[in-house]
């Protein structure tokens, strides 16, 4: 019988009838207690594969009272999973056997490796940022994967964040965009992959910022007059950057100050024309190169 009034108590006895076997798993590294319970003060023991319970197994004791045979386990482990039987005065029918089990194992949880490829793409303006990166794999399809971005303009270490960093997490797909971003503010950027739910982190991979591309070189303005308009033919030098370069922005004021027009569309070569100026003007030009990370 089990006595339900004290947690991982287990008596036996209190009848003349050989009992069942009584499987227990009990939880580990919690106390358990054995009793063997007898109306009459006599003898009765604890034994394990045949040999009587002794006090000098290690945290395991063996006490009586008048009535009660009492084996006490102060911390459950798996060297304590085996048989124990009760028997009175060696009486076959007066047998009480209980079995200790080990609660089955649970698999640990995967650690995820370290994130590969991972991409940034700042905006022109450079208010946001877009980070991209390579799917983990090898993880048992019964996890949900998810990612932790943290970014910071300090460059911590290769694999270790400055604690004050800003972090994104939860993240489920391989891209997310930061916002809010400052202008011409570096910033340094981790990903690491996550189990779901589990609390379990996979190592932080870092990317170092791109360079955006530096100026452009050699700009040359020349007056042009076709049908009676103005023009103003301007041509430059792609910059030293080794940044792919996907278009300039033109931009052109009659002030050099404010009122800045640009030029449409943005020119993938390195010339341009601003059509039809005022006469009699002087017009100031600036040209920025923009590649996949800003300009």
């Amino acid at each position: 019988l089990v006595n339900p009034s004290a947690i991982n108590t287990i008596r036996v006895g209190r009848t003349d009838d050989p009992t069942s076997t009584i499987t227990i798993t009990p939880t580990l590294s919690q106390p358990v207690k054995l009793e063997c319970d007898r109306p009459s003060p006599i003898g009765k023991n604890w034994y394990t594969n045949g040999t009587a319970v002794t006090n000098t197994l290690g945290d395991l004791s063996n006490t009586a009272t008048t009535y009660v045979r009492t084996i006490t386990i102060s911390s459950f482990s798996p060297s304590h999973a085996k048989g124990y039987t009760c028997t009175v005065n060696s009486n076959p029918r007066s047998t009480y056997p209980v079995i200790l089990e080990t609660p089955p194992s649970v698999p640990a949880i995967p650690v995820p490796s370290q994130v590969q490829g991972v991409m940034l793409r700042r905006s022109a303006r450079g208010h946001y940022l877009t980070v991209s990166w390579t799917a983990v794999t090898g993880i048992n399809s019964k996890y949900e994967i998810g990612y932790v971005v943290m970014y910071s303009t300090d460059s911590g270490t290769a694999t270790d964040p400055p604690s004050d960093a800003m972090k994104r997490s939860g993240i489920t797909a391989t891209t997310t965009t930061l916002t809010g971003l400052h202008s011409g503010t570096t910033y340094y950027v981790w990903v690491a992959a996550e189990i779901l739910g589990a609390g379990v982190q996979g190592p932080y991979s870092m990317r170092m910022p791109i360079p955006v591309p530096s100026q452009v070189r050699n700009i040359k303005i020349n007056q042009t007059v076709s049908n009676g308009m103005i023009n103003l033919q301007v041509t430059w030098n792609q910059p030293t950057s080794d940044r792919t370069i996907q278009h300039y922005e033109i931009q052109y004021s009659k002030d050099g100050v404010s009122r800045w027009t640009s030029v449409t569309p943005n020119p993938t070569t390195r010339q341009t024309t601003i059509r039809n100026v005022d006469k009699g003007n002087v017009y100031t030009v600036r040209v920025r190169a923009v590649s996949d990370v800003g300009s």
